[in-house]
């Protein structure tokens, strides 16, 4: 017997199906159905609704039950066909997760192997044998930093949830100004992590090239998903608003501010000692 093709297809709930998208497919994905050489997956397309509806969220949700009496009004049949909510496949959103890590883990990660070695480095004095890998001075400054970054992504959570956004699509703005300052953060923070001592401009910006290159990959990928709707549609966010940008840019770029200040005072209290 012969495998049945896999057919992907749905609808964004923006409103009642009409005529149109009867004539248009619905139709045919009930001949396809009923023909037993198809393997049909319907979605209803809530994220990828919300992309030119994220001012009104309210109309995507209470459309979504319709949708789905529409289909069974036109004979699509749950047993013969899969009929999915697009928001309820968490496979959808760990896709966002992924690719976060291939974004700002990866690249950055390599340049910082093509760090150039540091001018003082035949100064410091030299690790004691009996020191762990992991000593108490690096792992304080992993947990604040680590803090840092996430209570900035949660800062940028609340703007959009609270401050900035329509209650009324508030969520969705909260999860894309999260996605975006959590990236967009670690980004900067790359170049706050090739010294644990000297200042980045001290060090000099330009001085690792692979660290440039590194960081415009990563910003010219993540603006590709916040910007192109098609990516938009697949990483589930909505567009941002000049304010909102201006928001996500200010909280991703304080991880260099508050760095240089934490080294300036270390450097200050090695001098001093």
């Amino acid at each position: 017997m012969a495998a049945k093709k896999i057919v992907l297809t749905g609808d964004r709930p923006t409103g009642k199906l009409h005529l149109g998208h009867y004539v248009g497919s619905l139709k045919q994905r009930v001949k396809m159905q009923n023909s037993g050489d198809y393997e049909p997956f319907i979605m209803i397309a809530d994220q990828q609704a919300l992309t030119d509806n994220a001012r009104d969220p309210e109309k995507v949700r209470n459309s979504l039950l319709q949708v789905a009496l529409d289909y069974l009004a036109v004979g699509l049949d749950p047993a013969k066909s899969t009929i999915y909510v697009q928001s309820q496949i968490p496979a959808l959103s760990e896709l966002n997760m992924y690719y976060l890590n291939l974004v700002t883990d990866s690249l950055p990660a390599l340049a910082l192997g093509m760090e150039p070695v540091e001018s003082s480095v035949m100064t410091e004095k030299p690790r004691s044998a009996r020191e762990p890998l992991f000593s108490r001075a690096f792992s304080l400054r992993l947990a604040w930093q680590g803090a840092m970054v996430g209570l900035l992504t949660l800062a940028a959570y609340w703007l959009g949830e609270y401050v900035l956004s329509d209650p009324a699509q508030a969520d969705a703005t909260a999860n894309t100004m999260a996605f975006a300052t959590l990236t967009f953060s670690q980004l900067f923070h790359a170049f706050d992590v090739r010294s644990e001592s000297q200042s980045l401009f001290r060090l000099g910006i330009s001085s690792n090239p692979a660290m440039n290159k590194a960081f415009l990959v990563g910003m010219a990928l993540q603006l590709s998903v916040l910007l192109i709707p098609p990516l938009m549609d697949l990483f589930q966010v909505c567009p941002l608003s000049p304010l909102e940008w201006g928001c996500v840019l200010s909280l991703a770029v304080l991880p260099i501010v508050f760095c240089e200040i934490e080294k300036s005072f270390r450097r200050l209290s090695k001098s001093s000692g």
